[in-house]
C-alpha cells in the first residue's frame, strides 16, 4: 500500500475511533438518564449502544474488516505495547473482542433468528473495557497537523456533558 493509501486508511481509523467515543459517552449519558425512559429515548439508547459495538468491530472484531488494526498498523510490537499500555492480557482482550462481536453477529448485525441461541443468554460487552483499547489504536494512528484531538478522554467528556443536558 502506498503512503496516501496508509494515511487514508488512518484518517478513516480515526473516524470510527471518533464514532466510538462519540457513541459510547451518548450511551453512557442516557444509561445516567434518570429522566424520561420513553420508548423514544430507549431506542435512541439501544441505537447509540449498536453505533458503539459496530464501531469496535470494525477495529478489533475480524481480521477482514479493512480497518481491523492487524490491517492498517505494520507494527510487530503493537500488541504487546497495547497490553502493556490498557493493563490487559491476551486472554482478557481477546474475551472483550469475543463480546463485542457475538453482539454484533447475534443481535445488531444479523438477528441470528435460527439460532438456539437466546438473546437473553448472550452478555453484553461491557463498552468501558473496549474504550482503552480505541485510545490506544487512535494513539497508534493518529496524523500529525489533521486537528484531531490528541486525547478521546477529552472529547468523550464533552460529548458526555454535552448528552447529559439533552437528556435533562
Amino acid at each position: 500500500m502506498n503512503k496516501e493509501a496508509i494515511t487514508d486508511r488512518k484518517r478513516k481509523v480515526g473516524i470510527l475511533c471518533h464514532d466510538f467515543t462519540r457513541n459510547f459517552a451518548y450511551f453512557k449519558a442516557g444509561d445516567k438518564n434518570e429522566g424520561s425512559k420513553s420508548d423514544f429515548i430507549q431506542t435512541v439508547q439501544n441505537n447509540f449502544f449498536d453505533a458503539t459495538v459496530l464501531s469496535f468491530c470494525k477495529l478489533f472484531g475480524n481480521k477482514v474488516e479493512k480497518h481491523h488494526w492487524e490491517n492498517v498498523i505494520d507494527d510487530s510490537e503493537f500488541k504487546s505495547r497495547l497490553f502493556l499500555n490498557t493493563q490487559m492480557t491476551e486472554n482478557e482482550f481477546d474475551e472483550i473482542c469475543k463480546k463485542f462481536v457475538k453482539s454484533r453477529n447475534m443481535i445488531i448485525a444479523h438477528q441470528d433468528l435460527s439460532s438456539k441461541i437466546k438473546e437473553s443468554s448472550i452478555s453484553y460487552p461491557y463498552l468501558t473495557q473496549g474504550f482503552p483499547l480505541i485510545k490506544f489504536y487512535y494513539s497508534q494512528i493518529l496524523i500529525p497537523d489533521i486537528g484531531w484531538p490528541a486525547d478521546l478522554d477529552a472529547e468523550y467528556r464533552c460529548y458526555y456533558e454535552q448528552a447529559l443536558s439533552q437528556y435533562r
